[in-house]
């Protein structure tokens, strides 16, 4: 393996938060209410900018990508696990017969399940292109393999810059007889496509069918989506209005439920939330709310 590190000499590898005011009818009859509408509006919204964002799947083009829920120990290698709040891992797999050798005097031959060998070539780099959302963070990969030399073969990811490129994850194929599946240590290095291109590469020690790559597999947390926005629109109308939408806000805030907070507050038109049970999901989900029933 120590011979083998000589084989990757020219990468680096890295490991890498009032007082109430009385009503006039369902309007305010002093500017002083006005007043304490906007600053409750003001405080609702900013409720909206520190609630918390949540996992979401996605899948890339070209790679099969699964999210079982994770608990607090990080383990790739178990497929299933019981309900759990903690973050979830996706995973972006590559078939070994992607790889496509990065010299055109390499030859190369697929075995019948899809795993690839070199045949012969003086450079045995063999190369995939690798595209993960913005804002990932890779933690782990895993090599799949069939291994029956002496030696043996790594996998690794590549980020190219335009002046270097750096290794930051490897595995090996430790010279298990027979097929085999290595996992890396772990890692945490967060994607940046924008300045960064990826890929991974796999170089055998041999051009030989003893040293066959059969599939890729990186284990990544997804990028945080955005926080969607609180609307200001509290009643859905399509119109923001202090006396009908402030109205309803303010009296959730000082804690009034059911029709104690939409009688008379809510706006004209075409509303889609009229009743307290949609204006509470509405503020709870939306806005960072916790609103009682």
């Amino acid at each position: 393996m120590a011979a083998f590190f000589g084989v990757l000499s020219h990468h680096s590898i890295r490991a890498h938060s009032v007082a109430p005011i009385k009503p006039h009818g369902t309007r305010f009859s002093a500017l002083g209410g006005a007043c304490v509408v906007g600053a409750a509006i003001a405080a609702f919204a900013s409720i909206a900018l520190a609630q918390p964002a949540s996992d979401s799947a996605r899948a890339e083009p070209g790679a099969s990508v699964s999210t079982p829920s994770v608990s607090a120990i990080e383990d790739p290698n178990v497929k299933v696990r019981a309900k759990s709040t903690a973050l979830a891992f996706e995973f972006y797999s590559v078939p070994g017969n992607a790889f496509q050798p990065n010299d055109s005097s390499t030859t190369y031959a697929t075995s019948n399940i899809g795993c690839r060998y070199a045949t012969g070539g003086a450079s045995l780099t063999f190369t995939t292109p690798l595209s993960l959302p913005a804002g990932s963070t890779v933690k782990y990969l895993k090599l799949k393999f069939y291994d029956a030399s002496v030696g043996d073969s790594a996998l690794y990811i590549t980020e190219y810059g335009p002046v270097a490129s750096v290794s930051f994850v490897v595995t090996y194929s430790q010279g298990t007889a027979g097929a085999g599946e290595s996992l890396s240590n772990q890692v945490t290095h967060v994607v940046d496509p924008q300045n960064y291109s990826y890929a991974l590469e796999w170089q055998p020690s041999l051009a030989n069918i003893g040293q066959q790559i059969c599939g890729a597999l990186i284990a990544y947390y997804p990028p945080a989506p955005t926080a969607a926005l609180c609307s200001l629109d509290a009643d859905g109308n399509g119109a923001i209005d202090a006396l009908s939408d402030g109205l309803l806000i303010l009296r959730a805030m000082f804690g009034l439920t059911g029709t104690a907070v939409t009688n008379g507050a809510i706006g004209s038109g075409t509303p889609s939330r009229t009743t307290w049970a949609q204006l509470r999901d509405f503020f709870n989900t939306s806005c960072g709310a916790n609103f009682a029933p």
